[in-house]
C-alpha cells in the first residue's frame, strides 16, 4: 500500500564573500590571540556581509533577507520547481534588523521578493541554532496532514549586522566570545510530499526543549545596549548531552545503528565540541560535514548549508542515509533520520 513521504526535493546556500579572518576578528575585539581562537573553538575564519572599516561599521548596507532569497532561489531552481509551485515559507532567524523584529515582518518581506503565491502559507520564528531542524520536522507535519504538497524552509542568519558598530558593547558586555565565533550564512531545504513505500524521505524525528537552560541570551548589561551573550559551560555541557539524548530517542522511534548512517550533519557549535561529540559517538570524521572551521557557527543554517555543499559536491547521493542533529539556544534539540 502507498504511503505518504516527506522528502527533501531540493537544497541551497548562499555564503557570503568577505572573510573574516580570526586576526581580523581580533583586531577590533581584543582580549585573546588568534591562536587562542583556533586551539579552543576551532574556528579558523568567518563569512560576514559586509567588511568593516577601522572602526567596526560595514562599510556597505547589507540585509541578510539578501542571504535568505539567494539560498531559497538555489533550492527551489535544484527541486525543479517555480515560486508558484510552493505551498508554504517556514522562515527561521534570530538576527532580523529592529525594522523587521515583530509581526513576522521578515518572513513577509522574504515571501514577497521570492514572488510565493498569496496562498503560500508563512511561519517565521525567532529561534537559534536548533531552529531548522526543528522547522523541518513542523513543515513535514503540516504537509502530512493538509493538501499541501511542497514547503520551503529558509534559515538565514547576520550576526555581523548587530556587530558592526557596536563591537565595544561586545567588549564592555563580555560577550567577545559571541563575535569571535559567530558568522553569516543562509541555507534552505524544499520538501515535498509524494506516494512511496515508506523508505525515502524523513524517516524518524524526536525534539524536545528545556527552557531551564537557555544556554545564550539578546540581553543588556547596565546601560550597555543588548548583545549575543554565551553561557560557555552550558554549551560545552548541554551540546554534547542533547545532542545525545537526541540521537538515542529516534533510535527509540526507528531503530538504527549509527554505523548504517551514510552521512552526519551536526550543529556547528564550535569546531572542538563538535569534535568531541563524535568522538563520543564513535563516528569516523569522514562521515561528518564539517565547515566551521571555514565558516564559524551560522546558528541554525548550519547543517542546511552543510548539506547543500554536500549536493553540489556529490558527497552525499540520493538513496544515502542522514541523520541532522541540532542543539542550541532555548534549549531546544532534535534530530531526524532522512533517506535522501
Amino acid at each position: 500500500m502507498p504511503t505518504t513521504e516527506i522528502v527533501i526535493a531540493g537544497a541551497g546556500s548562499f555564503m557570503p564573500e568577505t572573510v573574516v579572518s580570526n586576526q581580523t576578528i581580533v583586531d577590533f575585539i581584543g582580549q585573546k590571540d588568534p591562536d587562542w581562537i583556533s586551539r579552543r573553538l576551532g574556528v579558523g575564519e568567518r563569512r560576514f556581509m559586509a567588511p568593516f572599516d577601522k572602526d567596526g561599521f560595514p562599510i556597505q548596507d547589507t540585509d541578510e533577507l539578501d542571504m535568505a532569497e539567494a539560498a531559497a532561489h538555489k533550492a527551489i531552481h535544484s527541486a525543479g520547481l517555480r515560486a508558484e509551485d510552493v505551498h508554504g515559507l517556514y522562515f527561521v532567524s534570530c538576527t532580523s534588523t529592529v525594522n523587521r523584529t515583530h509581526l513576522s515582518r521578515a518572513g513577509f518581506d522574504l515571501h514577497k521578493r521570492l514572488g510565493l503565491p498569496n496562498t503560500c502559507r508563512l511561519i517565521q520564528t525567532d529561534l537559534g541554532c536548533g531552529g531548522f531542524v526543528a522547522a523541518l520536522g513542523d513543515a513535514a507535519e503540516l504537509l502530512r496532514g493538509s493538501d499541501r504538497t511542497t514547503m520551503l524552509v529558509v534559515a538565514s542568519n547576520a550576526p555581523s549586522k548587530h556587530f558592526g558598530g557596536n563591537l565595544s558593547a561586545y567588549l564592555a558586555s563580555e560577550a567577545w566570545l559571541s563575535a569571535y565565533l559567530f558568522g553569516d550564512g543562509a541555507g534552505a531545504f524544499v520538501l515535498r510530499k509524494q506516494q512511496g513505500d515508506g523508505t525515502a524521505g524523513i524517516l524518524a524525528s524526536y525534539f524536545a526543549v528545556d527552557p531551564t537552560q537557555p544556554l545564550m541570551a539578546y540581553a543588556s548589561k547596565g546601560s550597555m545596549p543588548p548583545v549575543y551573550l554565551i553561557d560557555a559551560m552550558a554549551v560545552k555541557m548541554g551540546y554534547l548531552q542533547y545532542s545525545q539524548t537526541a540521537i538515542d530517542e529516534l533510535r527509540k522511534r526507528y531503530p538504527f545503528e549509527l554505523s548504517e548512517v551514510d552521512r552526519f550533519y551536526f550543529h556547528q557549535a564550535n569546531g572542538r565540541l563538535f569534535d568531541a561529540l563524535i568522538d563520543k559517538l564513535g563516528i569516523p570524521p569522514e562521515r561528518a560535514a564539517k565547515n566551521v572551521t571555514r565558516y564559524g557557527n551560522t546558528s541554525a543554517a548550519a547543517t542546511p548549508i552543510l548539506f547543500s555543499e554536500d549536493r553540489q559536491s556529490g558527497a552525499v547521493m540520493d538513496g544515502e542515509l542522514c541523520l541532522f542533529c541540532t542543539a542550541g539556544a532555548g534549549a531546544q534539540y532534535g534530530a531526524l533520520l532522512v533517506r535522501v
